[in-house]
């Protein structure tokens, strides 16, 4: 089950939502897409996490691999905070993309992505 959720959450759902803010931001449904497959691919990741963690009995981040699984379901988290930071901090006005929060939700998101 934990490599189903994993390749579910990063294969498809976090992939699939990417798309929608990158090319279909002139339907009004963009948005509310983007967030609805992003949160289940996060919801996703820390159910495989959670399974993982409970069929491990005592082995917990003894392999390289758990510890780049812990690092990828940790920025999986940080990419819809700030995700949520860069919605409600959004500014009309802006010159510029700023780095806090906005290209920092990028990173994080291609980050975990690069971490699978």
């Amino acid at each position: 089950w934990h490599g189903c959720c994993m390749t579910i959450a990063f294969g498809f759902c976090m992939s699939i939502g990417v798309f929608f803010p990158r090319y279909l931001k002139s339907f009004w449904w963009w948005f509310p897409m983007h967030i609805l497959i992003q949160i289940s691919g996060v919801l996703l990741a820390i159910t495989g996490f959670v399974v993982i963690f409970i069929k491990a009995d005592g082995a917990h981040l003894a392999y390289t691999h758990s510890w780049f699984g812990l690092i990828t379901v940790g920025l999986a988290l940080a990419t819809p905070l700030l995700g949520t930071m860069a919605h409600f901090m959004w500014n009309a006005t802006r010159s510029r993309i700023p780095i806090f929060p906005d290209q920092l939700h990028c990173l994080c998101f291609f980050s975990s992505c690069c971490s699978v």
